[in-house]
């Protein structure tokens, strides 16, 4: 996220300072998995998968214009819950930030900065 907010070190920041910057960029985070089952650490192995209430976050955040998810599986579970509640809000789905995804870290931010020219 720093490299596509132009935020320096924002891995060495403390959670207070990185959600101070998210703020500042108008951006949320939501995990679209309240709890799941999974041995190891690859989404395809995600079983018996509870989602977050993502239709109600969405009902309390009357600017919201953008949603992104951050790779397949989040936007597979995320896109459910849109459709299973009529909601049309336009959405990207984003390479994902793990690091199983092998793709180049400048492509990776190329990408993601879609948040920011919205």
């Amino acid at each position: 996220m720093g490299a596509v907010l132009n935020e320096d070190c924002f891995p060495k920041r403390s959670y207070a300072q990185c959600l101070s910057a998210l703020k500042k960029h108008r951006i949320g985070l939501w995990d679209v998995v309240a709890r799941a089952e999974r041995q190891g650490s690859l989404d395809q192995n995600l079983k018996n998968i509870m989602p977050n209430p993502l239709a109600n976050l969405i009902g309390t955040l009357p600017a919201l214009r953008l949603i992104a998810f951050n790779g397949q599986t989040a936007a597979r579970i995320g896109v459910c819950q849109l459709k299973k509640a009529g909601i049309t809000l336009p959405y990207f789905v984003l390479p994902s930030t793990s690091p199983a995804n092998t793709m180049p870290l400048a492509a990776k931010i190329e990408a993601w900065q879609v948040i920011i020219f919205r």
